[in-house]
């Protein structure tokens, strides 16, 4: 299922210090403020590095799928996700006066 889709290009150098610098941003935007937001953004913050400094592997070749991995193809993976990010889309799009940042 994930034969293509885990390979180096997701642990690609360039990936890893775009999530790093996403990690870092997120981090020291504004850590000084203690306000529920920039708390969670230090929380996404680490998150971010975690998932840039450890990521994960691809199966090993002879690896069995599970049921629900042969039942959902790569294709209707794929399939999902770009369903949700139309959907992501059209909300920011559709209601773009909740997304300005101040």
């Amino acid at each position: 299922m994930c034969r293509t889709l885990c390979t180096s290009r997701l642990t690609s150098p360039t990936t890893v210090g775009a999530l790093s610098a996403i990690g870092v941003f997120l981090f020291t935007y504004k850590v000084a403020d203690r306000t529920l937001d920039n708390t969670l953004s230090v929380l996404a913050g680490f998150a971010v590095a975690a998932v840039a400094l450890f990521p994960t592997g691809p199966p090993p070749e002879g690896s069995d799928l599970t049921p629900l991995q042969d039942l959902l193809s790569e294709s209707v993976g794929r399939l999902r996700h770009a369903n949700r990010l139309a959907r992501l889309a059209a909300t920011v799009v559709l209601d773009g006066d909740t997304w300005t940042f101040a």
